[in-house]
């Protein structure tokens, strides 16, 4: 069973739930409830560093954000496609994009 927390500067601070997680890939950490992060959910390089800190591979965490966020740009893209009100604004969108392309030049690093 994976348990979701809110963190701030790599510290846990309180349980959350999924959606909190899904929709702040900035904010949330998944770990499982043995006390570990779920490596195959979250990728190498994340790891729990003492009771409540979380350690972060600036590599990993950055390739991590980038998955959790694909669905995302993909809804946008799709939306756009149908000729539909998008989710995001085109702001929001132009910012994700911002974020992401910062996150891909982490992960090439």
């Amino acid at each position: 069973m994976m348990i979701y927390y809110k963190h701030e500067s790599g510290v846990v601070t309180e349980q959350c739930d999924q959606d909190y997680y899904l929709d702040n890939p900035n904010k949330a950490v998944m770990i499982h409830e043995s006390g570990k992060l779920d490596i195959t959910l979250l990728g190498k390089g994340f790891y729990v560093v003492t009771d409540n800190k979380i350690g972060f591979s600036n590599k990993y965490w950055a390739i991590d954000r980038l998955k959790r966020t694909d669905w995302k740009m993909v809804r946008h893209r799709d939306q756009k496609d149908l000729n539909i009100e998008t989710t995001l604004t085109d702001e929001e969108y132009q910012e994700l994009l911002t974020m992401r392309q910062s996150w891909r030049e982490k992960a090439s690093e």
